[in-house]
């Protein structure tokens, strides 16, 4: 299928996440990526910080139940209050833990080099985990931006008992606020990087394109051309220097 084809499609289907939207924190960086006709979004998440059930320690067989069987019982895309989540764990009755899972966009892209610009800015940006991946079936490349700094610890066990002090918990949640400051940095930083690349691409394809001959002629009959726009300038300078 064409990229323009699979973006219309893609861009056709409905939003099938928890929330059902794009995240407001990174809404003017999803509509920038999809506005460039080499690019679309296929998954996003600005960063959350989850209490959650903990499959790992609640199924009584010893086997992990699947992510889908998970309970979310408190979750944010911003900072949270550590009285928030320890109410909330006063009412638990199950193992659970806590997450905070950071910025993540998955970018299908029309070509290897423009995976590559995305890549590049998603690097110097600190989303150091992020990569490229491409399979048989698609030849257009899909990029995931994706940082570090997670978080998992779990908070309590079998039947809500509570596997660590009020004290602890405030730390905990304060080194997750922590990361979520961290995180909405490097999402401006990977959003400035981003308009730099792909501006500066845009601003050198045009450099490149050939425009109408034009001609200088000097009083000594010596006739310069100009072949690329970048140039006209230059070589009418250079001509003057005759006249």
């Amino acid at each position: 299928m064409e990229f323009s084809k699979r973006k219309d499609v893609a861009m056709g289907k409905v939003d099938l996440s928890r929330k059902g939207s794009v995240d407001q924190l990174i809404q003017n960086l999803i509509t920038y990526i999809n506005n460039k006709e080499e690019y679309f979004t296929t998954s996003s998440c600005s960063g959350r910080i989850v209490l959650l059930s903990d499959t790992s320690l609640s199924s009584t067989s010893g086997k992990t139940t699947t992510k889908k069987h998970c309970r979310w019982f408190l979750t944010s895309h911003q900072n949270v209050a550590s009285s928030k989540v320890i109410s909330t764990l006063n009412t638990l009755d199950e193992p659970s833990k806590i997450k905070f899972e950071p910025f993540i966009v998955h970018v299908q892209c029309s070509t290897l080099e423009h995976a590559q610009l995305l890549l590049k800015a998603a690097i110097a940006a600190g989303f150091r985990n992020s990569g490229i991946t491409m399979n048989k079936q698609c030849k257009h490349p899909m990029v995931a931006v994706r940082g570090t700094l997670c978080l998992e610890v779990p908070l309590t066990g079998h039947g809500g008992h509570r596997l660590t002090s009020d004290e602890y918990v405030d730390h905990v949640v304060a080194i997750a606020n922590s990361k979520m400051v961290d995180n909405e940095l490097r999402i401006n930083k990977f959003e400035k990087h981003l308009h730099t690349s792909l501006d500066c691409e845009i601003t050198t394809k045009k450099s490149k394109k050939l425009t109408p001959v034009k001609e200088f002629k000097t009083t000594d009959g010596i006739v310069c051309k100009a072949v690329k726009s970048n140039e006209i300038d230059c070589v009418s300078d250079l001509c003057s220097l005759f006249i």
